[in-house]
């Protein structure tokens, strides 16, 4: 074969591989692009959940009543903040590419919602046992108490748990009425009875004694929790806050 034989040859190869080239380009061109909007697609409700998440940390704790004691500090709503930040972020990796292990989004959606929910609830229920506030405690090594300062120190006592639901000038939970001036406030809740009566009825039966206008009935009878001296001293310490 000539010179000229070879190069003609050469030249229509290169011909074809150039036609075969641009009748494959529009169908990988159609595909790239199905890909780029599914997965644009996909983003869009990533963001949506995850913007939602963000709103209702930074929105529904304020809308929440007093009451039920359920206030979020800024603290909280950081961490969650993160943690939906943190959740978006792992979204996209497992659904990208360049991911090892092919995950459907709504799984991986799914457990991001499930663990979101589980650390909500165990950072209640911590917020429960270690509150965000400073509870008062008596001096190291006072021992010369008075009932009251006996009173005083039951209350704070985390076993006994008066705290968690009831706060003193500011200071406790918000689920059940505040205390300060319930020494006053006792007189005038049923007639006949005296304060110290109704305070420590209230305590004996919980919210079978009665309920509070407002409240929820949710607390407990404490008659076989505390023992009849302690109870003296507790009755003695909320009846002298005037």
């Amino acid at each position: 074969m000539s010179v000229v034989g070879r190069v003609l040859d050469a030249s229509r190869a290169r011909v074809a591989d150039w036609a075969d080239t641009a009748t494959r380009a529009p169908a990988a061109t159609v595909a790239s692009l199905r890909a780029f909007r599914a997965a644009v697609v996909r983003r869009r409700r990533a963001l949506l959940v995850a913007g939602s998440l963000l709103v209702a940390v930074w929105t529904v704790p304020a809308l929440l009543p007093e009451e039920i004691g359920l206030g979020f500090g800024a603290s909280y709503r950081l961490f969650f903040s993160a943690f939906v930040v943190a959740g978006f972020l792992l979204f996209e990796l497992l659904g990208s590419p360049a991911s090892v292990t092919s995950v459907a989004p709504r799984h991986v959606l799914l457990n991001v919602v499930l663990v979101y929910s589980v650390t909500v609830g165990g950072l209640v229920s911590l917020g429960q046992l270690y509150p965000q506030f400073e509870v008062p405690r008596l001096r190291p090594g006072q021992t010369d108490l008075t009932p009251e300062e006996r009173g005083k120190a039951i209350f704070w006592d985390r076993s006994v748990g008066c705290f968690a639901c009831h706060a003193i000038d500011g200071i406790g939970g918000r689920r059940a009425p505040d205390l300060s001036g319930i020494g006053t406030r006792a007189a005038a809740r049923k007639p006949g009875v005296a304060a110290e009566e109704y305070i420590r009825g209230h305590i004996r039966q919980g919210s079978q004694y009665g309920p509070v206008a407002g409240y929820a009935p949710i607390m407990p009878p404490f008659e076989k929790r505390l023992a009849p001296e302690l109870l003296d001293d507790l009755v003695l310490y909320l009846v002298s806050l005037q």
